[in-house]
């Protein structure tokens, strides 16, 4: 169904924008000539965001199982920290830490997480994200603090397309924790008593 739905918004999206270019060296009136472009940019960008939403849908429900295998903690984290890094995300050494989990999607969740904390300092206008990790009996505790506002709503934060960020799909949460719980770990968000948001992240270590 997906498929077919791009199939079909790709040539309006496409259409719209031809038309538009078009529009633009007709000699018109001008109020007419406004009116009809906004038009056909309301056409295009209501296609697009359904076209996004599509993609979006896919991804949620397409998550497949997880092929697990050791992977070493840190430097799981330490890719994909040279991946996203800004400048402004600090990763602190922990102890050394093997984990059981399919190494793709867990770096998957890094990149939503890490991307999450520094979009919400953003908000705020602080540089500093900080990683971290403690050994907790039969599960590594990744915690990642940013310096944003905070969650405003726990209970919705992981609903599927639910987002308080201009543009943001409401779907790298959802699918973090999917992650998490499909590699026998958890995921969770709390509020700083100092200020922020810290994402909680449980996983299985090797035995």
């Amino acid at each position: 169904m997906g498929h077919e739905l791009n199939n079909s918004l790709t040539p309006i999206i496409s259409l719209s924008q031809s038309l538009r270019s078009r529009v633009e060296r007709v000699d018109m009136d001008e109020e007419r000539k406004s009116s009809t472009l906004l038009a056909l940019d309301t056409i295009s960008q209501r296609a697009q965001g359904l076209n996004r939403f599509v993609e979006d849908y896919a991804r949620l429900a397409k998550l497949p199982d997880p092929v697990r295998q050791e992977v070493d903690l840190e430097a799981s984290l330490s890719r994909v920290i040279q991946l996203v890094n800004d400048g402004s995300v600090v990763l602190h050494p922990g102890i050394a830490c093997r984990v059981m989990v399919d190494g793709d999607q867990v770096g998957q969740m890094w990149v939503n997480l890490i991307r999450n904390a520094i979009e919400a300092n953003q908000e705020t206008g602080q540089r500093k994200v900080e990683i971290s990790w403690v050994r907790d009996g039969l599960d590594a505790v990744v915690r990642i603090d940013d310096s944003g506002p905070g969650v405003g709503n726990g209970e919705n934060i992981f609903v599927p397309f639910y987002s308080t960020k201009h543009g943001g799909s409401g779907i790298g949460l959802v699918i973090s924790r999917q992650i998490a719980e499909a590699n026998g770990g958890a995921l969770e968000l709390i509020n700083r008593e100092e200020g922020g948001c810290r994402a909680v992240v449980r996983l299985p270590v090797c035995r």
